[in-house]
């Protein structure tokens, strides 16, 4: 939402129009909210739609960059010349906050047509375009801002700067616009699957019953949804509020909000071997990829929390961000005492879902075979 206020500020600006960010984050969560509460294929259509034409718009300025430029080869990138190992951890930290998310689709595990195969088809399909459109548009990027007067990491909108430098001023605006709505497709997508996520713990008795329930129409969790949007607009509201600006918004919302990526990805990665020699299905390339796995996901953790020494390659963070770790460990620390404090006083919820679990695991099972 912070991404999306940004670049429509940037958009009204240049006719003279200059809205109150708390008002964009207000029209940002009002449409996600009505999308989201109607019709998770309606959703999901608008997400795609959004997104494939902002990544086309994209992709042609990057190759009328390079038109300009006259090259494609850039041999100080494909050599690496001037970088450091710290440079590229601290690349490697930013390209994984960037990544993170990949892995939304399974969130709709239940309400997708044939999930066994189109959810892993969707998140591999995502993750290898994503890894291809990034790769390529940051060495066209790198490219284009060579001998610009303005520094890449400078810059607010590096899209529209570039459409400037290439005489394409126009098509800066477009692509402004394409981000704009594609950060909205982003705030919707964040919305339907932190919805999904505690409706499956209203379902299972982490929090009030209703929580749980489906809209007896639309068939989504509108009691989910209207929580989750509600906190989605409350969270950059009071920053703003409290005098942080749009793009610090973005990156102090978006770095806590990784390590809640980053741990999962960790605990799944080493779970994933376990239980598939459970299911005496693990083979020895399993276990290498559980130790790749495990093993990139550890270089943004110490990245962003910092090792401290005069040539440590993991620089600790400036203020904020070197308290952000810990104050997500303090997230954590609550939400595993009202874990602790259900299991005592409702140990029948913890069964109920190790239940439903294994008998979806059962389900899933007889789906397999067949």
């Amino acid at each position: 939402m912070a991404g999306f206020a940004n670049y429509t500020t940037l958009l009204l600006g240049t006719v003279g129009i200059n809205p109150s960010p708390i008002f964009l984050f207000a029209i940002c969560t009002g449409l996600a909210w009505y999308i989201a509460f109607k019709d998770i294929q309606l959703s999901t259509v608008i997400m795609l739609v959004i997104e494939a034409v902002s990544v086309g718009l994209i992709l042609i300025l990057g190759f009328i960059i390079l038109g300009k430029k006259g090259y494609v080869i850039d041999t100080s990138q494909l050599t690496l010349e001037g970088v450091q190992p710290s440079g590229v951890v601290l690349g490697l930290v930013l390209a994984i906050f960037s990544y993170v998310g990949f892995e939304s689709a399974t969130t709709l595990g239940d309400e997708a047509k044939r999930p066994l195969k189109n959810i892993p088809r969707a998140v591999i399909i995502s993750t290898i375009t994503s890894g291809l459109f990034f790769m390529v548009i940051s060495y066209i990027e790198v490219i284009g801002f060579q001998g610009s007067p303005i520094a890449f990491n400078e810059s607010k909108a590096p899209l529209s700067d570039l459409a400037n430098f290439a005489g394409v001023g126009f098509f800066g605006w477009v692509i402004a616009l394409g981000a704009a709505v594609s950060l909205f497709a982003c705030s919707l997508a964040c919305i339907n699957a932190g919805a999904r996520i505690l409706f499956s713990m209203g379902r299972h008795g982490f929090f009030h019953h209703s929580i749980g329930q489906a809209h007896g129409r639309n068939e989504t969790p509108h009691v989910a949804v209207h929580l989750t949007a509600l906190a989605t607009f409350m969270v950059p509201t009071v920053m703003n509020m409290v005098g942080i600006q749009i793009l610090d918004v973005y990156a102090y919302t978006g770095t806590i909000a990784t390590y809640g990526f980053l741990l999962p990805y960790i605990l799944i990665s080493i779970a994933a071997p376990v239980y598939l020699k459970r299911e005496h299905q693990l083979r020895r390339i399993d276990i290498v990829y559980s130790i790749l796995a495990v093993g990139f996901m550890i270089v943004p953790v110490l990245g962003s929390i910092g090792i401290p020494g005069e040539n440590s390659i993991f620089p600790v963070p400036s203020a904020p961000y070197n308290f952000f770790p810990y104050l997500f460990l303090g997230y954590l620390a609550v939400g595993l005492g009202w874990f602790l404090l259900l299991r005592s006083r409702s140990p029948e919820i913890l069964q109920s879902m190790e239940a439903d679990i294994e008998a979806s695991h059962a389900r899933f099972s007889d789906m397999k075979k067949v």
